[in-house]
């Protein structure tokens, strides 16, 4: 009995999407009488054997695992290649030796598609842009007028479809002329950040994202879009609506973003 081992799958998630990093948790624990070495003994991909619908088809241990020995560790290296309803299980492989012991429980994981990002920036007037000489105003044209800070925790690490809403509280018109995406990641994070401006009948007004900012600390990537002297008029109590998902997550990193709205009251 030179070679055995168990594999027990401690937690992973029941739900991912396609091309963002998830992490799951395992408990090797080594029946046989040679000490497992990080390198040479893996994890490898199970049900079917060698498949590659999570990524890579081999994990690393972290540390050697000697004869009648335990331990437990989290990869956070999966990545889902295709949708659909996948096997997860992985089993010990001495690679080039042979595969040995007991595979995990074989879990069913519901791989999603990522929503479809926002289309192309729209073209320098789009629909809800009122053309024309700019109306009275009041101090600087570029005035922040309000924002909608999102997220300015963790993310959670999927690409889900999400709104935040920016409403005109004032007692008068307000001529907006410009909204900016700005988005922060910590020390060595990843986040892409996509969405669109809209106002409450659905007229699309800003195509805005801020995409693959790494490194820190405290890195930022900003896009501003504006209508160079077009506006956009919102009434007391009309709003726009910032529809957006973000993705691309260094797992446990913290991003947030933040979209500004620039104008005047009239």
């Amino acid at each position: 009995m030179a070679l055995s081992a168990t594999v027990e799958l401690i937690s992973a998630p029941d739900q991912v999407q396609v091309g963002v990093p998830f992490s799951a948790s395992f408990r090797v624990s080594n029946h046989g009488n040679e000490t497992l070495t990080p390198g040479r003994d893996k994890l490898g991909a199970w049900g079917p054997q060698d498949n590659h619908l999570w990524g890579d088809t081999r994990a690393q241990l972290p540390s050697p695992i000697g004869a009648g020995q335990a331990q437990n560790f989290e990869v956070a290296t999966f990545v889902a290649q295709q949708a659909g309803l996948h096997i997860f299980s992985w089993r010990m492989v001495r690679e080039g030796v042979a595969w040995f012991g007991a595979f995990s429980a074989l879990k069913t994981i519901t791989v999603l598609t990522l929503p479809t990002p926002p289309g192309p920036n729209p073209p320098p007037n789009p629909s809800g842009v009122i053309i024309g000489k700019w109306p009275a105003r009041r101090g600087d044209p570029f005035d922040l007028l309000g924002c909608m800070a999102i997220n300015t925790d963790a993310f959670v690490a999927n690409g889900s479809v999400r709104q935040s809403r920016w409403t005109n509280q004032t007692s008068e018109r307000v001529h907006i002329c410009a909204a900016r995406i700005w988005l922060g990641v910590s020390m060595g994070g990843r986040c892409d950040a996509h969405g669109q401006l809209e106002r409450e009948d659905g007229t699309l007004v800003a195509v805005l994202q801020a995409d693959h900012y790494v490194d820190g600390p405290h890195g930022a990537a900003v896009e501003r879009q504006d209508w160079n002297g077009a506006y956009i008029a919102l009434a007391p109590g009309e709003s726009l609506i910032f529809t957006y998902f973000a993705n691309g997550f260094t797992p446990g990193c913290q991003a947030h973003f933040t979209v500004s709205i620039w104008g005047h009251s009239a």
